[in-house]
C-alpha cells in the first residue's frame, strides 16, 4: 500500500471543494473539506488517483442516479444541493452533511433522524422526502422536493419595509392578511407533527418557506424530538444507524443542553429541561415568529432584555400606533406566555385561533368594501341637497315677487322649481336609504365594524341636527335613538346636549331666579332651579332645555327672560355681528303699568319646518326689545278713543273708525257702539267693556295706536309679525303660548263652547299666557300686525327682524293668533299667519299695541 502523503492531493481537495461550493470564506468549511479529502485519500488503496476517481463518483454522482448541479443553501449541519435524478428525469433537492460535520457520529445520527422524521410526516406543510441513501464515502443523504420561493424572514422585512409604520394595509404584492395565512399554515403543519408525537424545536422564520405557487412548508426537522415512546411512528433502521423511535426517545446526548435558536426557544427549552418540554414549547417559538410578523423585530438579534421581553409577553408594551390588530396581539401574548400551561395546548389549537381571526379579517375586508361603496355615495348626497336648496330658494324668490292674485301663468315657473325640488327630495331619501343600507350590510358582515359604526353615527347626528333645526321632534327622537345605537362615545357630548348660559343685565348685578320649564297638565310650567352660587352668570353650565329667568334689581321692575339652551348651545344674548352680549334692560320702577309686558331683545325661533297654515320657514332670528300690552285693546279703551275724537270735533272721523257690522262708513247703521243724544259714544251695545274690540279695519287700529302714543308720550304702535310671534311663543319654538300640547280649556276657541261659540272677556283664560305674561294670543281674537303680507315673511337682514312696510292701504296685511271661531289646535298655533285685506272687518279680529324698548322710554 503506498504511503499516504501528509496532505490530500490538490486535485482531490479541489474536487471536494467544488462539490460543496466556495469554502474559502468560511474557515470551518475549508477545514472540513480538507479532513474529508484526507479521509477519502486514506480509504483509497491505489493512491491519490483512485481517491480522486472514487470521490468524483461519490460527490458528483456521474456514475450513479444523481448528478450534482449547484448548491442551493447551507445550514448549521447540512448542505442542500440541486441535483438531477436520472431515473425520474427531474431536478430535486439533495441534502447531506456539511464537510466539517461529516466526521461527527452524533451529527450523522441526527441527520438520519431528520430524514426519517421528515419522511414520516406526510402533510402538505412538510416537504416530501423522495429517497434516502449513502454516498460511497459513507455519508447519508436524502432527496426531497425542491421548493422555489422565499423564507418567511425575508417576506416579513418586505411587508414592513413597504408600508412602515402601518404595515397592516392590504396593498402591495403580499397583504398582511396573506402573511398571517402563511403563518397559520405553518402552525397547521407543526400541529400535525404534534399529533404524531413530534416536536420541531427549531421553529423560526428561516425554517418556514413560501413557494412560488402559494405553498407553505416547515423545514429543517434536524432537532426534532419524539414525545415519549409511541407507536404512531414506524421505526425504520437505516443500516447501522439507530431507528428513529429509539434515537428520538433516547435523546441522551442532549440532556441539560439548550438545543434550538436563541430568542425563539421557550424558557424550558432554553434552560435545557427537555423532560418538561411538550407541544407548548413549539407554540412559544411560533408565538415569537408571530411577534416578528407583527413588529418586524427579530428576537434572535435582540438584546437579552429584548428576548426576555418576548418570553414575558412580547406585545404588552408595543406601541399601539402601529395598529397591531388587538386579537392578534392577544394571541401572541398567550402563545409566548412564560408558563407552558398558560399557552395554547399545541400548534393545532394555535392554528385554529389564527384561523378564527382570518375568518374575521376576511369578513372585515368584505365589510370595508361596502364602506367604500357608501363613501362613494356621500358626494352625490351633498350635491343633491345643495341642488334642492337652490331650487327651493329660486321658487320662493319668484313667488315673493308675484302677488297671490296674479294669473297661474306667472307662477308656473316657480311651481316647476318646487316640483323639481320635491323630486330631488325623493331622490335624496332614496340615496340616504341606500347609504344606510350599505353600512348596515357592512355591520352584518362584520358586527361592530368601527368604520361603519362611525359613519352611521355621523350620518344620524347630522340628520338629528337637521330634524331639530326644523322642529320635527318626533323624527329627532327617532334619529337620536339611532345615534345612541351606533355612537362609540364620540358624540356623547352632543347626545347629552348640555349648554351654557351668560346673562348680562342693566343695571349690573341683578338678582336671578332660575326656573326650568316642565310639562304639567299639557302646558309648560316654570319649576324653580337653585343656582349654585350668587354673582354674575358667565358661561354657567346647564342641561339643555327651556328656562325662565326672573331678573330683579333695586329701584327697577322685574323682567321675565326666557332662555332656550338648544343642544350644546351657549346662550349669551350676542346680537348679530357683535362679539359681546347685549345687556338685558330692567325698567326703572314706575316706568311700566301692570298691563305692560317686557319682551327683552334676543334670539328666538320663528316659523315652522312644515310651513302649516302659512307659517314662515323655521329660522333663528334676533328681535330687538319691546314692550307689549298684556291684553288686546278693549271696547272700553276704544270707546274712550272715539269719544276723544268727537270731543275734538272729529265726529265724522270717529264714525269712520267706529266698529260696525254693516253699512257704509260714517253711517249709524250697523254700528256696535251706541250714540248718545249729544252725538257722542257713551255706551256699548251688545259688547262688554272688558271684551276685545272687534269689527275694525287695519287703519282704525293704526289710528288708535297713534292717538294712544300721543296721549301717553310713548311710541306705541301695532306689532311687527315677528315681534308678535316672539311675544307669543318665547324663544324655545313652542307651538302654543303655553307649551306644545293643546286643550280647549287653555284658550277660547270653538271647542271651548261647542254649542254657542262666542267672544270672551280679555282676562277669561289665564292659561292662554305666553312666557312674557301676554294673554289671549292663542284664542279669543286675532291681532292685526303692522306688516304687509309677504309669503316668505318680512326681510331678515343679517338675521334681524324687520317690519314689511305697506305702500297703500289696500294692501293685504298680516293677521296673527287664534280666535273664538277657530278649531282650537289649528287656530292657536303661534306660527299661524293669514293674509287679510286691510279694510276688512271681522267679529274675530282685534289688535294690541307694542312699543320699542329703550332706556329713554323705560
Amino acid at each position: 500500500m503506498p504511503t499516504t502523503p501528509p496532505y490530500p492531493d490538490p486535485a482531490l481537495l479541489a474536487l471536494v471543494e467544488a462539490a460543496f461550493g466556495d469554502v474559502s470564506s468560511d474557515p470551518r468549511l475549508h477545514l472540513g473539506a480538507v479532513r474529508l479529502a484526507e479521509l477519502l485519500q486514506e480509504q483509497s488503496e491505489s493512491g491519490p488517483a483512485e481517491a480522486v476517481a472514487n470521490a468524483e463518483s461519490a460527490l458528483t454522482g456521474r456514475s450513479g442516479r444523481y448528478t450534482f448541479l449547484e448548491q442551493l443553501g447551507a445550514g448549521g449541519m447540512g448542505v442542500v444541493m440541486r441535483v438531477h435524478d436520472h431515473q425520474l428525469n427531474r431536478k430535486v433537492a439533495l441534502k447531506l452533511l456539511r464537510p466539517d460535520r461529516a466526521l461527527q457520529a452524533d451529527l450523522r445520527t441526527r441527520f438520519v433522524e431528520e430524514a426519517q422524521t421528515t419522511a414520516q410526516l406526510e402533510h402538505p406543510g412538510v416537504v416530501p422526502v423522495y429517497d434516502f441513501g449513502r454516498l460511497s464515502d459513507g455519508r447519508a443523504y436524502y432527496t426531497m422536493q425542491e421548493v422555489r420561493g422565499e423564507h418567511l424572514a425575508n417576506v416579513i422585512v418586505g411587508v414592513h419595509g413597504r408600508a412602515a409604520p402601518t404595515a397592516f394595509d392590504e396593498d402591495g404584492p403580499i397583504s398582511f392578511r396573506r402573511l398571517v395565512e402563511v403563518f397559520r399554515r405553518a402552525c397547521a403543519a407543526v400541529g400535525y407533527a404534534h399529533s404524531r408525537g413530534v416536536l420541531h424545536r427549531d421553529i423560526k422564520p428561516e425554517n418556514i418557506l413560501m413557494g412560488e405557487f402559494g405553498e407553505v412548508y416547515v423545514v429543517d426537522w434536524g432537532l426534532a424530538r419524539l414525545l415519549g415512546a409511541s407507536e404512531r411512528f414506524d421505526a425504520v433502521a437505516v443500516e447501522s444507524e439507530p431507528a428513529l423511535g429509539e434515537a428520538l426517545a433516547r435523546d441522551e446526548t442532549r440532556i441539560g443542553a439548550a438545543v434550538g435558536t436563541p430568542g425563539f426557544m421557550s424558557p424550558e427549552q432554553a434552560a435545557g429541561r427537555h423532560t418538561d418540554m411538550g407541544p407548548p414549547a413549539d407554540v412559544f417559538s411560533l408565538g415569537v415568529v408571530l411577534f416578528q410578523i407583527l413588529t418586524n423585530q427579530r428576537c434572535d438579534r435582540a438584546e437579552p432584555s429584548g428576548i426576555r421581553a418576548a418570553q414575558a409577553g412580547v406585545l404588552r408594551s408595543y406601541p399601539h400606533s402601529r395598529r397591531v390588530p388587538a386579537a392578534l396581539r392577544r394571541i401572541c401574548e398567550k402563545a409566548t406566555s412564560p408558563r407552558p400551561e398558560d399557552r395554547y395546548a399545541d400548534a393545532h389549537v394555535l392554528a385554529r385561533a389564527i384561523e378564527r381571526w382570518l375568518e374575521g379579517a376576511e369578513r372585515r375586508a368584505q365589510a370595508l368594501e361596502l364602506v367604500e361603496k357608501a363613501d362613494a355615495v356621500r358626494p352625490e348626497l351633498a350635491r343633491m341637497r345643495h341642488k334642492r336648496t337652490q331650487l327651493r330658494t329660486l321658487a320662493a324668490q319668484w313667488l315673493e315677487r308675484v302677488p297671490p292674485d296674479r294669473p297661474v301663468a306667472e307662477k308656473r315657473r316657480a311651481w316647476a322649481w318646487e316640483r323639481e325640488a320635491d323630486k330631488e327630495g325623493v331622490a335624496i331619501e332614496r340615496t340616504e336609504h341606500h347609504y344606510v343600507e350599505l353600512l348596515t350590510s357592512a355591520l352584518q358582515q362584520k358586527p361592530g365594524l368601527p368604520e361603519a359604526r362611525m359613519r352611521l353615527a355621523a350620518f344620524y347626528r347630522d340628520a338629528h341636527a337637521r330634524a331639530e333645526q326644523v322642529g320635527d321632534r318626533r323624527e329627532a327622537a327617532r334619529l337620536e335613538a339611532s345615534l345612541y345605537a351606533f355612537d362609540d362615545g364620540t358624540h356623547s357630548e352632543w347626545l347629552r346636549g348640555d349648554g351654557s348660559l351668560t346673562v348680562v343685565t342693566e343695571p349690573a348685578g341683578a338678582r336671578v331666579q332660575l326656573y326650568r320649564y316642565e310639562s304639567h297638565d299639557r302646558r309648560r310650567v316654570p319649576v324653580p332651579v337653585p343656582l349654585p352660587e350668587e354673582g354674575p352668570i358667565i358661561e354657567r353650565s346647564l342641561a339643555m332645555g327651556s328656562y325662565l329667568l326672573v331678573l330683579e334689581a333695586p329701584d327697577h321692575q322685574s323682567v321675565r327672560y326666557p332662555v332656550w339652551l338648544s343642544r350644546c348651545h351657549h346662550w349669551s344674548g350676542r346680537p348679530p355681528g357683535s362679539d359681546t352680549p347685549q345687556a338685558i334692560v330692567l325698567p326703572r320702577q314706575g316706568s311700566l303699568t301692570h298691563d305692560d309686558c317686557v319682551v327683552s331683545a334676543g334670539w328666538c325661533m320663528v316659523g315652522d319646518g312644515a310651513r302649516r297654515w302659512g307659517a314662515l320657514a323655521r329660522a333663528r332670528v334676533w328681535v330687538d326689545g319691546f314692550v307689549m300690552k298684556r291684553f288686546p285693546v278693549t271696547n272700553a279703551a276704544y270707546l274712550e278713543f272715539l269719544q276723544d275724537l268727537v270731543g275734538l270735533g272729529q265726529e265724522r272721523r270717529a264714525l269712520e273708525l267706529a266698529p260696525r257690522v254693516s253699512g257704509r262708513q260714517g253711517s249709524r247703521r250697523g254700528a256696535i257702539f251706541e250714540r248718545s243724544p249729544a252725538g257722542g259714544f257713551d255706551s256699548v251695545a251688545g259688547a262688554d267693556p272688558l271684551g276685545p274690540v272687534v269689527m275694525i279695519p287695519h287703519a282704525a287700529a293704526e289710528a288708535y295706536a297713534h292717538w294712544y302714543a300721543q296721549r301717553t308720550g310713548l311710541p306705541w304702535r301695532l306689532p311687527g309679525e315677528l315681534e308678535w310671534e316672539k311675544a307669543a311663543r318665547g324663544v324655545d319654538g313652542r307651538r302654543f303660548p303655553w307649551g306644545d300640547r293643546f286643550d280647549p280649556t287653555h284658550a277660547n276657541c270653538r271647542e271651548t263652547r261647542p254649542l254657542v261659540p262666542e267672544l270672551a272677556l280679555v282676562d277669561t283664560h289665564p292659561v292662554d299666557e305666553s312666557p312674557y305674561g301676554v294673554r289671549g294670543l292663542g284664542g279669543n281674537v286675532r291681532d292685526w300686525c303692522a306688516d304687509v303680507f309677504l309669503r316668505n315673511g318680512p326681510p331678515m337682514p343679517r338675521q334681524r327682524a324687520t317690519v314689511a312696510a305697506a305702500h297703500n292701504r289696500e294692501t293685504t296685511r298680516v293677521v296673527r293668533g287664534g280666535c273664538w271661531a277657530d278649531n282650537g289646535e289649528e287656530g292657536a298655533m303661534t306660527t299661524r299667519r293669514e293674509s287679510i285685506p286691510a279694510d276688512a272687518r271681522a267679529p274675530w279680529l282685534g289688535f294690541r299695541l307694542v312699543r320699542s324698548q329703550s332706556n329713554s322710554t323705560l
